[in-house]
């Protein structure tokens, strides 16, 4: 029942010696002298009021007294660290320093596109704008639009993670039983 909800997250195994469990030797790659542990969820480590067996094969902690609304709010978190990982692996391409900038450039580009649309193009509007496109040797408006046209895809990008992430949660709360919950996937299909 929850050991498939505990399987999503890394395997955790406990030395056994002569038949015990040992709850204080815990390690969460295969190593000779460890078994693998059903049952648990393998970031909570205070299992010394639990009841361990071992079946010759692996540990068994039971009786789960896992509620569905427990095992439903494991589920939520994942899917909360998944989305997070999605903005995480877009950030990751850039420093701090320039995604940090990103608001302030965002500013520039569209009051300085603002002025050439009126034809009174004016760069000093766009002080950081105008030294960036100065010292790489480009044209101001073709780095105001590219700037803006990122902004689009970034807000498209965020409401589309954003939108999946909500849509699963709803799917997720709408379950009716811990089989529905343990095998609900949602990452079946592409984010974005």
């Amino acid at each position: 029942m929850s050991n498939v909800i505990n399987n999503r997250r890394k395997v955790m195994f406990i030395r056994v010696e002569n038949g015990i469990p040992q709850t204080n030797q815990i390690v969460y790659s295969p190593k000779e002298g460890y078994y693998p542990v059903e049952g648990v969820d393998p970031n909570n480590r205070s299992y010394d009021n639990r009841n361990f067996t071992f079946d010759g094969k692996k540990v068994i902690i039971s009786p789960s007294k896992r509620t569905i609304e427990e095992a439903k709010s494991i589920v939520e978190e994942e899917i909360y660290e998944y989305a997070k990982s999605l903005f995480d692996s877009y950030y990751d391409k850039y420093s701090s320093l320039e995604s940090g900038s990103w608001n302030l450039k965002r500013e520039e580009a569209s009051k300085y596109l603002m002025t050439v649309s009126q034809e009174a193009a004016d760069p000093s509007i766009a002080p950081v704008l105008t030294a960036e496109a100065s010292k790489a040797n480009i044209n101001l408006e073709d780095l105001a639009k590219s700037i803006m046209n990122n902004f689009i895809s970034y807000k498209d990008l965020s409401a589309r993670i954003i939108g999946r992430r909500k849509r699963e949660i709803i799917r997720l709360r709408s379950l009716q039983s811990m089989e529905e919950v343990c095998s609900f996937e949602f990452k079946e299909s592409k984010w974005i």
